[in-house]
C-alpha cells in the first residue's frame, strides 16, 4: 500500500501526488497474481476527487490488482474498486 496525504497546494498538487503515488507503485511492480495486491491510498477529499474518478475505470486496475482506498476524516476506509 502506498499512502499520500494531503497537500496544501490545492487540486493540482493532489494530482501530482496521486499519479506519483501510481507511479511509484507500477515501479514495484514484480509479478502479477491472483496472490499479490497493489493499493493507493489517499484522502477522500474534493482535491484528490477528480484524480480518482479520472483513474478509477482504467483497465490498468484490475490487471495489476490495484485497488485505491479512500480514507475518510474519522480514520474509516472504503476501497473504490
Amino acid at each position: 500500500i502506498e499512502v499520500k496525504g494531503q497537500p496544501k497546494g490545492g487540486i493540482p498538487s493532489c494530482s501530482t501526488i496521486f499519479m506519483a503515488g501510481i507511479g511509484q507503485i507500477l515501479t514495484r511492480v514484480t509479478s502479477i497474481s491472483e496472490n499479490i495486491h497493489y493499493s493507493l491510498a489517499v484522502p477522500n477529499t474534493d482535491c484528490f476527487a477528480p484524480s480518482v474518478r479520472k483513474f478509477i475505470s482504467s483497465p490498468i486496475l484490475p490487471a495489476i490488482n490495484l485497488s485505491i482506498i479512500l480514507i475518510l476524516e474519522d480514520g474509516r476506509f472504503e476501497s473504490v474498486n
